[in-house]
């Protein structure tokens, strides 16, 4: 799936680095993207910060794309998004 806009309800967005793990709850590629750098921003994150599965996009318990640390998000190998 290649538009956020077909998924129901909300997804979830993994937040993770070293001591910081949560997740947020988010409605769309745009929401999440922004979530992941505002947060890596309000942190002082690096990238080598981050650690695995940070940016993970979760829906119905399955990874349904993944926001990389300059906020593009991906879904397969395909950028559907870039802020």
């Amino acid at each position: 799936m290649l538009r956020s806009e077909g998924m129901e309800g909300y997804m979830t967005l993994k937040l993770r680095a070293r001591k910081d793990n949560h997740d947020v709850e988010v409605k769309n590629w745009d929401e999440a993207s922004a979530a992941l750098r505002e947060w890596v921003s309000r942190n002082c994150y690096g990238a080598s910060d981050l650690t695995r599965g940070a940016g993970d996009i979760v829906s119905m318990g399955k990874k349904v794309a993944h926001v990389s640390y300059n906020g593009r998000v991906w879904v397969k190998e395909e950028v559907v998004f870039e802020p």
